[in-house]
């Protein structure tokens, strides 16, 4: 009987290894490869189909970000914005932060936010100075 319940639950905290942190992490990765490719490519077709489907592993990545921090604070998602985090994320993300955090985490949350923006464009920069560089 104890060997019946371990087997159901060990398959469970396996599937948790993702944290938002490395989500993050992959964002910035992704804003680096972003900036080489975007320059690198001298056919306007090849950038813009590259450009969608950066896009789209930036929304997905964000969206699964915002999963996992929902879980993990026990915050009940709405369909709603579900999908504005996904279309308009860079509103959605900030209004949800507002309210999942307590009051004094609010003001705290937002900055860091802000921080994670700053570092997400300045990687996206030293991608495009490392795709020109390149050619």
């Amino acid at each position: 009987m104890t060997y019946a319940n371990t087997a159901v639950t060990a398959p469970a905290a396996a599937v948790s290894t993702i944290t938002t942190r490395k989500v993050l992490a992959l964002m910035l990765v992704l804003a680096l490869t972003a900036g080489i490719v975007g320059t690198g490519m001298l056919d306007n077709a090849a950038r813009m189909r590259w450009g969608v489907a950066f896009q789209v592993a930036f929304s997905f990545l964000g969206f699964y970000w915002y999963r996992l921090d929902s879980e993990a604070r026990c915050y009940r998602r709405t369909r709603l914005l579900n999908v504005a985090v996904v279309a308009f994320g860079v509103i959605a993300i900030p209004y949800y932060l507002v309210r999942s955090r307590s009051k004094g985490a609010k003001a705290r949350s937002l900055l860091r936010c802000l921080g994670f923006c700053v570092a997400l464009l300045s990687v996206l920069v030293l991608g495009t100075l490392l795709g020109l560089l390149s050619t």
